[in-house]
């Protein structure tokens, strides 16, 4: 949750952001988007924002220059869609404020079914935008570095579908992002520099196990190929992805030691010209403490009650 600046009263407003580690532009809906997606409070109101700065083009204009205004259209992979205007504005997080750059959405497409859907249920729907945290210079522990020192931590509590503001999930930064406490046993893996332009934290899978049985995949399977400027495949970490994926060709070699497993997890199946060949989505990261560190391009994990991370 974060609180958005305005200049008159109220002097702020509450926010919640999906905390994506696939991205870097943290945006979220403003007044008058169209379309959009369901959320429960107020699109934000940017124009009645005294610290709200929208980017101006250059001259001559960028060619995704519209009324005089820088924008970007955000892509996931899920299909969904984000066209922003870029802009900055007072972010507070708990008491400390910051000016953030950050995105005014102004259309929104096929959002359905990603984290808007609760009102079906009777249930509230609190997202309104995503927290970008990648590798680029848009994302919020770059441009906090000050404050980040380059490393950040979450530990996912296990989903409840009646999930409500308040629960111990917490998204820690500098200092306060640590992991080992009270004798646990830490992992780490090396954060891979891929050697092209991208907002991904890409890991270096080396095989897969079911039951302490390894498979045994060749060499190289899950690793990034092909030249510098069209590379594909390898292994992402990436919050913001509800599910694992892993693409069809590898699946089919361990789906019949997995299958139930799988089932169970919610794991989806890529297509054989996936772009990637696994991505590690967030219901794969329940109850595991991860801390990404920048400074040494690592990523830390251990296993821990998420509950419990106070």
């Amino acid at each position: 949750m974060f609180s958005d600046g305005r200049g008159g009263p109220p002097s702020f407003m509450n926010y919640y952001l999906l905390i994506d580690s696939g991205s870097d532009y943290t945006w979220l809906q403003c007044e008058g988007a169209y379309p959009s997606f369901n959320q429960d409070a107020p699109l934000y109101p940017s124009h009645g924002s005294y610290t709200y700065q929208p980017q101006r083009c250059g001259n001559p204009p960028e060619p995704d220059c519209i009324d005089g205004y820088r924008t970007r259209s955000q892509a996931y992979g899920n299909g969904a869609v984000a066209d922003i205007v870029l802009a900055a504005d007072k972010f507070t997080f708990n008491s400390s404020a910051f000016m953030i750059n950050m995105g005014c959405g102004f259309s929104q497409r096929n959002w359905d079914g990603v984290f808007c859907m609760n009102r079906q249920r009777g249930r509230p729907d609190f997202i309104a935008g995503v927290l970008g945290l990648g590798t680029g210079p848009w994302s919020l522990v770059i441009q906090l570095q000050e404050v980040s020192q380059g490393k950040f931590s979450y530990c996912l509590e296990e989903f409840d579908d009646n999930f409500f503001p308040g629960l111990n999930t917490y998204l820690r930064f500098g200092s306060d992002a640590y992991i080992g406490g009270g004798g646990q046993l830490v992992h780490a893996t090396p954060i891979l520099v891929p050697g092209l332009t991208t907002s991904l934290y890409f890991l270096a899978l080396e095989d897969i196990s079911v039951s302490n049985q390894k498979l045994r995949f060749r060499r190289g399977t899950f690793a990034l190929r092909g030249p510098r400027n069209n590379r594909i495949g390898g292994t992402i970490i990436d919050s913001g992805a509800p599910f694992s994926a892993l693409r069809r060709d590898s699946f089919d070699r361990v789906a019949q030691f997995v299958e139930q497993r799988f089932a169970q997890h919610g794991i989806d199946v890529l297509e054989e010209n996936a772009r990637y060949d696994f991505i590690f989505g967030a219901m794969q990261q329940v109850n595991k403490k991860i801390l990404y560190d920048l400074n040494v391009a690592q990523l830390f994990f251990a296993d821990q009650v998420c509950t419990q991370d106070r």
